[in-house]
């Protein structure tokens, strides 16, 4: 089996400027590139639509919402979106999107 070099982009590295639909849609493919794993303008719009990601602001995507996606990407291929969906508000409850991503870093 062919080894896989990924590297998930950390909070601090993703976009501080807001990207459009389809900016966002090339970044985080390229992000999940390695796994074999995209992402499109529709299913992006669905998540929001349902909720799972914030409305994008002056139709721009910023870190927050991008850090959403490229997790729904990855973990939607093993739990169901419901299952997402009750990470993310267990997730709000406990801390900030800049804070657990800051605490994830130091347990890496």
């Amino acid at each position: 089996m062919e080894k896989i070099e990924f590297k998930m982009p950390r909070y601090q590295e993703l976009p501080d400027v807001g990207l459009y639909l389809e900016q966002t849609v090339k970044y985080i493919n390229r992000c999940i590139e390695p796994l074999h794993l995209s992402i499109t303008a529709s299913m992006l719009s669905n998540y929001v639509k349902q909720g799972y990601v914030a409305r994008p602001i002056k139709k721009q995507y910023y870190a927050d919402q991008i850090a959403r996606l490229i997790f729904i990407a990855i973990v939607k291929q093993t739990l169901s979106m419901q299952n997402i969906a009750d990470l993310f508000q267990l997730q709000r409850k406990t801390y900030d999107a800049p804070t657990a991503h800051y605490l994830s870093e130091l347990l890496l």
